[in-house]
């Protein structure tokens, strides 16, 4: 839900989470999700290893 931008505020009320830790620790992110932040951290900081 949060990696199609859903508020923690409705995931909270959804689950019955009564904090963002708990809903944290629920949260799982998968390949896909960390192959978007290494396009993002690329452009961001373009540098090439040696």
């Amino acid at each position: 839900m949060r990696t199609n931008n859903i508020a923690d505020s409705k995931l909270q009320k959804m689950t019955g989470h009564k904090s963002k830790e708990m809903t944290d620790h629920y949260t799982h992110y998968g390949v896909e999700d960390l192959r978007e932040m290494a396009k993002v951290q690329s452009r961001i900081l373009p540098f090439k290893l040696a």
